[in-house]
């Protein structure tokens, strides 16, 4: 028994000193687990400051692009002004092109009437010689002979010289108011320079002519259809450009103008108009398919004197032409 509990005893000892060992390797499975949780509250810490650097680095990002983006939209826009500003300096060139050669042909028109009033200066002299001449002819045979006919041949052949001048002869008629007058003189001739003064119709009698400027084909067509059919004379051109070479050419009672049309727009064609004092009194009406906040208002103080928006409403356009036309 005694042997036993000895053995026992050592038995017990030793148990208890794998107790110990195994108390010490928790004590160290202990620190090594709050190492370890230390070490992963810090990379969790770690992963945080990381996403939050990201979306930093993603909200600058968007910033760089929403800038981009803007910065296209500007340079797009400048690109259009760009394009814009070049169409208008052809159009001016074009337009410094044509009063150049009307410059020329004016030129031109001044030296041929500079060599026409020196003619007409020299015939008028001329003629006054001759009258005179003839005059003291005619008194000569008056009182020479009672012959009419050799008077009417003289002055026939004289006047047949010198016929474009009626002045002439009411000067030569003149002289014979107290003499019963010359015998046999003939009339003149109406002269060729003379103008014969435009006799208008009434209004009522009359088809006003109307300018129709719209870059659309199959609108011009029909416009112009319709309002021929309602008895108006009717033009059309393609864009502002044309407007102005047609306004040159014929004398238009109202203008319809599209807004939107290549080379010169709608508006920058009735600024333009309105600043001419040939053309400040022909009415406006501007025609367009953009019905947007204050091109009315806008419209209007360039100088129209009234807006039909697209698609048109024919009887309504035809009444506001018919107001302005005073029909």
């Amino acid at each position: 028994l005694t042997k036993q509990l000895e053995r026992l005893t050592e038995e017990k000892a030793a148990v208890m000193n794998v107790v110990n060992q195994l108390r010490g390797n928790l004590s160290g499975f202990a620190s090594s687990k709050d190492a370890l949780n230390n070490a992963l509250i810090t990379m969790a810490n770690q992963i945080n400051d990381r996403e939050k650097q990201f979306r930093e680095i993603m909200r600058k990002n968007e910033l760089i692009y929403d800038e981009t983006e803007s910065r296209k939209t500007e340079l797009n826009e400048l690109k259009n002004r760009i394009n814009l500003r070049h169409k208008r300096l052809v159009f001016l060139q074009q337009e410094i092109e044509e009063l150049e050669r009307r410059k020329e042909n004016f030129n031109q028109e001044l030296v041929f009437l500079t060599e026409l009033h020196q003619k007409l200066i020299s015939q008028s002299n001329d003629s006054e010689l001759m009258i005179k001449n003839l005059l003291d002819t005619v008194g000569y045979l008056r009182r020479q002979t009672s012959l009419p006919e050799r008077a009417q041949t003289v002055t026939s052949t004289s006047f047949r010289k010198s016929g474009e001048i009626e002045r002439e002869y009411e000067e030569l008629s003149g002289r014979y108011e107290d003499d019963d007058k010359a015998p046999g003189l003939p009339a003149p001739p109406e002269p060729s320079f003379r103008v014969q003064k435009e006799e208008k119709s009434p209004d009522k009698n009359r088809k006003y002519k109307i300018l129709i400027a719209d870059d659309n084909e199959g609108s011009r067509v029909l416009l112009a259809r319709f309002l021929n059919d309602n008895d108006f004379m009717c033009g059309t051109v393609a864009d502002g450009f044309e407007a102005f070479e047609e306004l040159t050419k014929n004398k238009y009672d109202l203008i319809l103008v599209d807004l939107n049309m290549p080379r010169v727009n709608g508006l920058e064609f009735i600024e333009r108009i309105r600043r001419s004092k040939q053309y400040q009194e022909i009415p406006i009406i501007a025609v367009t398919g953009f019905n947007i906040e204050g091109l009315r208002e806008k419209t209007l103080s360039a100088g129209a004197n009234d807006i039909e928006f697209k698609p048109i409403q024919k009887d309504i356009l035809l009444k506001k032409i018919r107001n302005l036309l005073t029909l």
